[in-house]
C-alpha cells in the first residue's frame, strides 16, 4: 500500500505534455493576433476620427478668418471718406503718410506685389478689399497695424489710411493646400488655415439700391467699379481636405461650390464643403 501511494504522488506531479504545450501557445498566439488586430483597427480608426475633426475645424478657422476682414469692405469711418472701390481690383499704389506737419517715413503699404486683386478661376477664386484705418479699425489680415502717422485723422489724406487685405490659396513644398492672406501692412505672405484646396466666391450686387440682391455673379461679371460698390454681400464656399491620408483606397470625387464644379483626382484624402454668407454692412448707400 505504501508502495503504490508513491508511485500515485509521483504520477500527480507531472507537468503538461509537449502536445499541450503546442495547443496552449497555438490558442495564445490566436488571442494576441485578434487583440492585436482589434487595437491597430481602433487605433486606426481614431486617427481617421481625429482627422474628420481637425477638418471640421480647419473649415470653421477659414471662414472666420474670411468673415472678420471681408466683412469690412468700404468702411470709411463716421466721416465716410473717400475710399473708391470697396475691393482691390486693380493694384492700388502705396502712400506716404508725411506731410502736414506729420513728419513720417512710414507709408500704408509694405509691398505692393504681395496684394492680391479679386479674380474668378476654377476653384482658385481671390479676394482682396478695402477700407480705412482708424483706432477702432487699423488691422490689416495679417494682424499687422496700420502705423498712427496714417490713420485718419493724423495722416494726410485719406489715401494713406487705405488697409488693403486680400486672400488666396497656396501650396507649401510639401503639396500642403493653405488659405493665405496678403495684407498691406506686413511684406510677405501669411498662412493662415492649412488644408483649404479651393475657394469660389459669388458676389450679391444690388443693382436698384433697394438694398437686396438682385444678382449674384462671379468676379468676371462684376465688370465695372460703380458695380462692385453696388455689392452688400459675398457668398463663399471652400473645399477642405484632410491633411493626413484616410481613405483605404484612393477615390477620384467631384464637389460643387457654388458656380463651379470641381473634380479631383484619385487620392486618399477625405474632404467636405464649406459655404458662408458674408453681409457687408459698410457697403449699402
Amino acid at each position: 500500500m505504501q508502495q503504490n501511494h508513491r508511485q500515485s504522488n509521483i504520477y500527480s506531479k507531472q507537468g503538461y505534455s509537449l502536445i499541450e504545450l503546442m495547443v496552449a501557445m497555438l490558442i495564445g498566439l490566436f488571442l494576441i493576433a485578434a487583440m492585436l488586430t482589434i487595437y491597430l483597427g481602433s487605433k486606426k480608426s481614431y486617427a481617421a476620427q481625429q482627422e474628420f475633426l481637425t477638418l471640421e475645424d480647419t473649415g470653421r478657422n477659414a471662414l472666420y478668418e474670411l468673415t472678420r476682414i471681408i466683412q469690412h469692405a468700404g468702411y470709411r469711418t463716421a466721416n465716410l471718406y473717400p475710399i473708391g472701390s470697396y475691393f482691390i481690383t486693380t493694384q492700388p499704389t502705396a502712400a506716404s503718410c508725411s506731410g502736414s506737419g506729420v513728419n513720417s517715413t512710414s507709408s500704408n503699404i509694405a509691398s505692393v506685389s504681395a496684394i492680391t486683386t479679386v479674380s474668378d478661376g476654377a476653384g482658385a477664386d481671390t479676394i482682396g478689399v478695402v477700407y480705412i484705418g482708424d483706432s477702432q479699425l487699423n488691422e490689416d489680415c495679417s494682424g499687422a497695424t496700420l502705423p498712427a502717422d496714417c490713420q485718419i485723422g493724423a495722416a494726410i489724406s485719406s489715401d494713406s489710411a487705405r488697409i488693403y487685405s486680400s486672400f488666396d490659396i497656396t501650396t507649401d513644398a510639401n503639396g500642403v493646400p493653405a488659405l493665405t492672406c496678403h495684407g498691406s501692412l506686413q511684406a510677405g505672405a501669411l498662412t493662415l488655415v492649412k488644408g483649404v484646396e479651393k475657394m469660389q466666391f459669388l458676389y450679391g450686387v444690388d443693382e436698384d439700391m433697394d438694398g437686396q440682391v438682385d444678382n449674384y455673379m462671379n468676379a468676371t461679371m462684376v465688370s465695372s467699379e460703380s458695380a462692385w460698390n453696388h455689392v452688400i454681400n459675398v457668398q463663399v464656399a471652400i473645399l477642405v481636405r484632410t491633411l493626413k491620408e484616410v481613405r483605404e483606397t484612393p477615390v477620384a470625387q467631384s464637389y460643387v461650390l457654388l458656380d463651379k464644379k470641381i473634380d479631383i483626382s484619385a487620392d486618399r484624402y477625405h474632404r467636405e464643403v464649406f459655404t458662408s454668407l458674408i453681409r457687408l454692412p459698410n457697403t449699402k448707400s
